[in-house]
This record gives C-alpha cells, structure tokens and sequence, in this order.
C-alpha cells in the first residue's frame, strides 16, 4: 500500500464572529492515497468548503485552525509559515474553485492565466511555457488550443472556462487537486464531460483528488471512497460500494433515497425532513437527531463518537440502520 499524500487528524477550523462560535470542521479524520478520488459529500453548511480551505491554508478571520494536523507529503501544513505554503500551493497542492467565472481573471488572457503557476514553479522559459498550455488544453478536451491561448475568459463557454480551471490545477503536476463544486453552475452534459476529463487525468497522472459536491449521484460515479459529513463532523466513510449498498447511518440514507431510480416508479422522491440546525447552537447529542425518525432518548443527550462497523467503514451513529 503507498503512504498517504495526505493525512488528516482531529481538524479543528473555527469562526468566532459577534453571535458565537461556529464550528464548520470539528474533529475530522481521512486520508488519501496517490490516484485516489475521495468524494466530500453532504448539504450546503455542512463544512465540506472550510475543510479543503483549510487544508490549502485559505481561512481568514475571523476564522482560525483551532486544533489538529494536516500532513501533506511529510509536511505539517499548520506549522509551515506563509511564505513556505506558497511554494506548495498551485505547484503540489491545487485547488479547483466552484464559480470559473470569479475564478479567471476578465483582464488577463487564457495564456497569461495559465502561466502564472509555472513561472513560479516550473522554471520553464517562454517557448516551453507556452508549449505546455497548449498540450494541457488539449489534454482537458479544448479543440484548436494553440488559437484560444490569445483569448479572454468571455470568449469561452462555463465549460471550457472550467476545463482551463481544471488546465491550470493540473500545469504543475500537482500530487493533490482538491476540486470544490467543480460542475456546480454547469449543465448536465457538460457536467459528465468535465468529470470524465477530471477522472481521466487523475488516473493518468496519479494525482489524488478531493472532489467536494452535495451531489451524491455525482460523487456515486467518480470516487473511490466516499465522507459524508454533517454539522462539520464525519458520520460515515467507506468505499464507494459500501456507502452505495450498505450505508447504515439515517442521513446518508436520505441522500441515498433522494436519488430519482428509472426502475423504481415513485410519484415523489423521499425527503429528509426539518432544516439543518444552526450551527452556532448544535443540539447537545447528535445533530441529527432532531431530523431523524430513528433517534431514540440517547441520541438526544450524548454525541455519538466514530465506530467501525467493519474494515475501512466508520459510522458516528448510535443507532445505525440495517439494510
């Protein structure tokens, strides 16, 4: 088995606004191997984003890394100072944002966008530099790259805007991508294609990715493992086959059943009922419990701790469901 490219234990990541503290990540274990793809799944406010912003060193106040270690190539990230991280980042450690209209710059040119890693990284001169744009646009499915380098940002479409995003994570070969949202504003067709494209170079490359979604019917077709998280906590992580056919924790089976099935005939698809509680005053035991029509008294008054149901599949449940 290879040692992990990261490594996560007991994350912390606190905000500490003027209404009480939030804890967006609180206590989170996990780890990836080279050309995994874990799939971070759950609702919006889950802390699924402030968990791959942490680990890119990208909280500002008023938040702040409360606890934990975050061990990146042999690197405790948390102790490495600012100017050390950025030697890493875009370079071994890369990040594809959700929006790729915020995320390229409407001034700059395509070329001059995908430059800016390898001028700090790579040590490449011109020639090479731009010899490697054109291949990586080609790689991400750009048709005529060596004549698009020239263009602007609005001269492309929410696709191809997100293959460049997607370009530029991977121009200096980077050990881990961490894609947040990455087909979020996109539609279904172009969606598949830039996850297929996603998947294919991670293979080729052996690059890990973190794919983070509230789509479990996306992250059922892309990852090797699965993390569901909710209220900034872990409830359960397996393989992908596992969570797909054997979860037992009551929320991941909500996702699960709030999947449309074609060989299934339903007039309406199963809900999880209630609203995420607020985070700043999580009930006292599981946060679950109060949307849960499994939670008996215990669940109500003790929080449940992670427990491995059997090799490689952890749940934080009390009472988890069999199927």
């Amino acid at each position: 088995m290879n040692p992990p490219v990261l490594n996560v234990r007991d994350l912390k990541t606190y905000f500490h606004p003027f209404a009480g503290v939030v804890k967006a990540v609180d206590g989170v274990d996990f780890s990836i191997e080279p050309g995994e793809i874990l799939g971070v799944v759950g609702e919006s406010g889950c802390g699924k984003s402030v968990l791959g912003f942490s680990i890119m060193g990208l909280i500002d106040p008023p938040g702040r890394i409360e606890q934990g270690t975050i061990t990146f190539n042999d690197l405790n990230l948390l102790e490495m100072k600012e100017q050390d991280l950025r030697k890493i980042r875009g370079k071994d450690l890369a990040m594809v944002f959700q929006d790729p209209m915020t995320s390229l710059n409407p001034l700059y040119t395509i070329q001059n966008q995908m430059e800016e890693s390898m001028k700090r990284h790579s040590g490449l001169n011109a020639t090479q530099r731009k010899a490697r744009c054109i291949e990586l646009l080609d790689e991400v499915g750009i048709s005529q790259p060596e004549s698009r380098l020239k263009n602007y940002p609005h001269q492309f479409s929410g696709g191809m805007r997100q293959r460049v995003i997607i370009a530029i994570a991977l121009a200096s070969h980077p050990r881990l991508i961490i894609a947040d949202e990455p087909t979020t504003a996109l539609d279904v067709t172009i969606q598949a294609q830039i996850l297929q494209v996603m998947k294919r170079l991670v293979r080729d490359h052996q690059t890990a990715l973190m794919l983070i979604t509230h789509d479990l019917a996306v992250i059922s077709q892309m990852a090797d493992h699965i993390m569901v998280m909710y209220c900034g906590r872990i409830v359960e992580k397996a393989t992908n086959q596992v969570i797909i056919n054997q979860a037992q924790h009551p929320y991941t089976l909500g996702l699960l059943n709030s999947i449309p099935k074609l060989t299934v005939k339903q007039s309406r698809l199963p809900q999880i009922s209630g609203m995420v509680p607020d985070i700043r005053d999580l009930p006292a035991g599981c946060a679950f419990a109060p949307r849960c029509s499994y939670a008996q008294d215990l669940c109500r008054t003790t929080r449940p701790e992670p427990t491995a149901l059997s090799p490689g599949h952890e749940i934080a449940c009390h009472f988890p469901v069999e199927r």
